[in-house]
């Protein structure tokens, strides 16, 4: 299996049933989130799954980005914001 890459994952849906499963399926690779945007390591299966399983539920109209983020380059935190930590892990549902 091959290492996974850090992914931003963000999502605007009209249904708010349609937004709660996206929620669940995305918090199950999410690392760290807020509202619609988080944060996901996912290797390429995961990635590929994921996205099958959202273009399933989006409607016309909503909208999903899935998009790769440099771990090379520091990121910057405001406020209360923490910079974010992956330590790889096994999730058993």
């Amino acid at each position: 299996m091959n290492s996974p890459s850090l992914y931003l994952v963000c999502y605007d849906v009209q249904r708010q049933s349609v937004g709660k499963k996206i929620l669940t399926l995305v918090n199950g690779y999410s690392h760290q989130g807020q509202k619609s945007a988080y944060e996901c390591y996912l290797n390429t299966k995961q990635k590929r799954t994921l996205i099958g399983q959202i273009e399933a539920l989006i409607e016309p109209g909503d909208r999903f980005l899935i998009h790769p983020l440099d771990t090379s380059i520091e990121g910057r935190c405001f406020g209360i914001a923490e910079p974010s930590e992956f330590t790889p892990s096994i999730h058993v549902r």
